[in-house]
């Protein structure tokens, strides 16, 4: 599953975090100055290391290959140095929410305010999303302009989305936080990552069952898609109820600060109440 290689990325910005919320919670300034500081160098190390191979972006670059070896996916692509700015301002966010609660302040937006934030955000998700469809039909980016978009695509649309995250949290979504807040997305949202570990596989066990080429077409394209969304899922569905479902309720059982304390009967104590209050919720 090389498809996971982004955990290992996760995994880096967890260890560093604690030590970036310290210097949040000692110094406010000196907390964002030094996220501003690492945001503006990872943007430049992206473009300059753009700038420098003359990589093509996304999956044109993953064909890049330079004569030392080097490619697009190996220098920049899965470099945690180059990927880290969504994080950090993701990390900014729920710092700024946080205080906004502690401090029992209440957000109040003029429906100019409002108006702006969500146009910015739109614009910003539109330009990042279609920013290279020129390139790939036959209008080819500068060197400057590909550095450009790598360096800072991950940024804006991470600053977009923080965005619409603060809106709906506050009462500012609108439809837009109805639908994201629907509790038909609950059940998606405990298979969605197997459903990403495994979909991969299901793609490629399809493809190497073939017998003649795929001839493309739109209407083919979007059978394909369902199938493979519908296949995957169900599979995550299994491993979820197989794997993760009983490996959970064991680290829940064997972790319970009353139940190792306690025993057992602590730990039904617990559930009941837990019970109670689902029915008065």
């Amino acid at each position: 599953m090389y498809w996971t290689w982004y955990l290992a990325n996760d995994m880096q910005f967890y260890f560093i975090s604690p030590l970036l919320l310290l210097v949040l919670y000692r110094s406010k300034y000196l907390g964002i100055s030094l996220v501003a500081t690492l945001c503006t160098a990872s943007i430049i190390t992206t473009c300059v290391l753009m700038g420098v191979n003359q990589f093509s972006n996304a999956f044109k670059g993953s064909m890049d290959t330079r004569p030392g070896g080097e490619d697009y996916s190996s220098v920049v692509y899965d470099k945690p140095y180059c990927r880290i700015t969504p994080y950090l301002i993701g990390m900014l966010l729920g710092y700024a929410m946080a205080r906004l609660k502690t401090n029992n302040q209440r957000v109040k937006l003029s429906p100019i305010a409002v108006f702006v934030g969500w146009t910015f955000s739109i614009a910003l998700l539109t330009t990042v999303a279609f920013g290279l469809y020129g390139s790939y039909h036959g209008d080819p980016m500068t060197v400057v302009a590909r550095a450009l978009y790598e360096g800072l695509s991950r940024f804006t649309w991470s600053v977009a989305l923080s965005w619409v995250v603060f809106a709906c949290f506050y009462g500012y979504g609108g439809w837009v936080n109805q639908l994201l807040s629907s509790g038909l997305w609950v059940p998606l949202s405990r298979l969605v990552f197997n459903a990403y570990l495994v979909h991969p596989i299901m793609i490629k066990v399809f493809i190497f069952s073939m017998f003649e080429p795929i001839h493309y077409s739109y209407t083919m394209m979007i059978f394909y898609y369902f199938a493979f969304i519908l296949s995957s899922f169900m599979v995550a569905m299994y491993i979820f109820l197989v794997v993760e479902l009983p490996f959970s309720n064991l680290v829940e059982l064997f972790t319970t600060k009353k139940y190792r304390k306690e025993g057992p009967k602590a730990n039904e104590e617990n559930n009941a109440r837990r019970k109670q209050c689902d029915e008065q919720v």
